[in-house]
């Protein structure tokens, strides 16, 4: 892949290409970078383009402000699709990725062409997460390195970890390569974005979601839910939130029918 940065807001930001074709727009999610998706993007380049963006703070993007808000997120993205003169595309989003995917579709409409929400959801915080992640962000103030060695390791359930142990280390290494503020900033975000569930009812172009039946962080039961009564096309994979580090081959299957 060949990396590209635009200049926005006094800030660069960094972004992965590879391939020709129909554009897919790659989001990652909190404490990932566009590096999350190394393992699929061979395929999906076999016929798009693929632009994997590392979102504001995290991956080589800097900092914007003290909270990167998904609209603020969404508005990056955007500069980012402008610089290297797209117009449509496909947008794959993976847990706050799909945040900001579904902001994104919310103030640019015209430029989403179709969106998989992966180990994501419309719906805003509830109260209690709210107070999940506000606590999160004092551990973070404290030692932001012990909340993500504590975030990354209750991401994998035991079972797992034994046989994804280099890939786990991996995703460690990534992770604590974002700055307090990233993560502060990022927490903030999450934490004060709006519900968007009415898009699954309004949108003028095609949704789907793929969840892991085994995912602590978006339980299974509440996701499937929220898709109930709307035309959403779901897949459900025997994996945790880290689909494309447990089930990299199925989530890969998944998101080609999604796409084709």
């Amino acid at each position: 892949m060949t990396r590209g940065t635009t200049y926005y807001k006094n800030i660069t930001l960094s972004y992965l290409t590879e391939g020709e074709g129909p554009t897919i727009v790659l989001l990652h999610g909190f404490l990932e970078s566009a590096l999350m998706w190394k393992h699929i993007t061979p395929y999906l380049a076999q016929k798009h383009q693929i632009i994997a963006i590392d979102l504001l703070g995290h991956g080589e993007t800097k900092n914007l402000s003290e909270a990167h808000s998904m609209d603020d997120m969404a508005d990056a993205v955007h500069a980012t699709l402008v610089d290297t003169g797209v117009n449509e595309a496909i947008f794959i989003g993976h847990s706050m990725g799909g945040y900001v995917a579904l902001s994104f579709a919310e103030h640019y409409t015209e430029m989403v062409k179709r969106m998989v929400l992966i180990a994501s959801t419309t719906k805003a915080d509830s109260e209690e997460r709210k107070s999940h992640r506000t606590r999160a962000i004092e551990l973070v103030k404290k030692n932001s390195k012990a909340f993500v060695t504590m975030a990354t390791s209750n991401l994998f359930q035991d079972h797992i970890r034994p046989l994804i142990t280099q890939e786990i280390e991996d995703y460690k290494e990534e992770a604590l390569k974002v700055s307090t503020q990233g993560i502060i900033a990022a927490l903030q975000g999450m934490k004060d974005r709006p519900d968007r569930e009415v898009l699954l009812y309004t949108s003028t172009f095609p949704i789907s979601a793929i969840m892991g039946t085994l995912d602590t962080i978006m339980p299974i039961e509440e996701n499937i839910m929220q898709y109930k009564n709307a035309d959403i096309k779901t897949t459900l994979i025997e994996a945790g939130h880290m689909l494309h580090i447990e089930k990299k081959d199925d989530l890969l299957k998944a998101i080609l029918n999604d796409i084709n």
